[in-house]
């Protein structure tokens, strides 16, 4: 899992090293961190309701139980979450703050083009996990990516979702 973790951290390095202005921290406000928050559930359930259309589809009725592919069923070690939370904080700095920057600033997209445009990218990112994966992180692209927007661009509010929408999926559909 730590693979996973190094193209995303180099990435971030060589930027902060080449165009270290991307990489800045915005504060946020005690209602939009409520709200960063709340939207954890929100996003745990747009994925479990996705995966189970698509578990309709292929098989023509409703999953009687939402299981993890068998890698996240193991016994994680307290290392392995602390693992998954960088890999959600850096892929927040990559697909918001970094592409997000890239595409508003220097080629001056459309805000929308540019959610659309690193959803999309964030998405293909978990392409090994199989189409079914791609389509619900493109979509939780669309929800990091808005409440970025949202934010004013404060990174800590997608990384707060995220993050623990991550822990939680894991820990709920465990079991």
């Amino acid at each position: 899992m730590l693979m996973l973790l190094f193209p995303i951290v180099v990435i971030c390095i060589v930027v902060w090293l080449l165009i270290p202005e991307l990489l800045y921290f915005n504060s946020a406000s005690p209602e939009l961190l409520a709200l960063a928050v709340f939207l954890v559930p929100v996003a745990l359930l747009i994925e479990i309701i996705l995966f189970a259309l698509v578990f309709y589809q292929q098989t023509g009725h409703f999953p009687k139980q939402l299981k993890l592919q068998n890698f996240w069923r193991q016994k994680l070690s307290p290392g392995y979450y602390l693992l998954l939370f960088a890999i959600a904080v850096m892929e927040e700095f990559l697909y918001r703050q970094i592409c997000f920057a890239i595409f508003e600033n220097y080629f001056h997209f459309p805000i929308w083009s540019v959610l659309i445009i690193t959803s999309l990218m964030y998405g293909l990112n978990h392409l090994f996990f199989g189409l079914s994966t791609v389509l619900s992180k493109t979509l939780m692209g669309l929800l990091y990516g808005s409440l970025y927007i949202l934010g004013d661009h404060s990174i800590l509010l997608p990384i707060i979702t995220h993050s623990l929408q991550n822990h939680l999926m894991i820990r709920i559909l465990k079991t």
